[in-house]
């Protein structure tokens, strides 16, 4: 058995965080939460009374068909429009402060690669729920809400002390990716070049 870094995707690295943002329409000047549920969404999570929206601007996306029947607090980007300008989901997940979501491995390695804070919930009963939650704090800064709060929207608290956490004791490898391409090569007998 081998240990292996994480598997994850990266931003653009030809364009900065503060272009990313301008790109998105989104604020330059204060700290960014992007709700991300990868396309199952919450329903009605858009209109909940956030009491967060003092200390920090809300950001979600939706399909642009349905962008004009989602009312709140939230700067709306229609997904469509992130490809359109070049950018993928994962250069918003880096343009961001903080990620809320209900934790599952292929956004935990995204936030841990572009050092992008968490704050989650529960996810109902996943067999690797435990593990992930048990070790997410050595790579990633993250906070628990419990599920009740995060669907009335009560992420003052934990956003508060999340904002405040020093970086993650452990910097890890999340070139993943690379090294497993590399094995399979090897495995069927082609080199790597370069």
């Amino acid at each position: 058995m081998q240990d292996l870094p994480f598997v994850a995707r990266h931003r653009r690295g030809d364009r900065s965080i503060h272009d990313i943002r301008r790109d998105l329409s989104l604020p330059l000047d204060r700290p960014l939460v992007l709700a991300s549920f990868g396309g199952y969404g919450v329903s009605g999570l858009e209109r909940a009374p956030f009491d967060c929206l003092d200390d920090v601007e809300l950001v979600m996306t939706a399909q642009a068909a349905d962008i004009s029947s989602v009312t709140g607090a939230a700067h709306l980007i229609a997904e469509e429009d992130i490809y359109a300008k070049g950018l993928s989901y994962v250069d918003l997940v880096a343009a961001v402060d903080v990620v809320v979501t209900k934790p599952g491995y292929g956004i935990i390695a995204d936030c841990v690669a572009n050092g992008t804070a968490m704050l989650y919930t529960s996810r109902g009963r996943f067999v690797e729920y435990d593990v992930m939650v048990k070790e997410m704090p050595r790579f990633l800064r993250c906070e628990y809400v419990d599920l009740e709060s995060f669907l009335a929207g009560r992420w003052r608290g934990p956003l508060r002390r999340l904002l405040n956490q020093p970086p993650p004791p452990e910097v890890p490898r999340t070139d993943g990716a690379e090294v497993i391409a590399g094995l399979i090569l090897e495995r069927i007998g082609i080199r790597a070049s370069g």
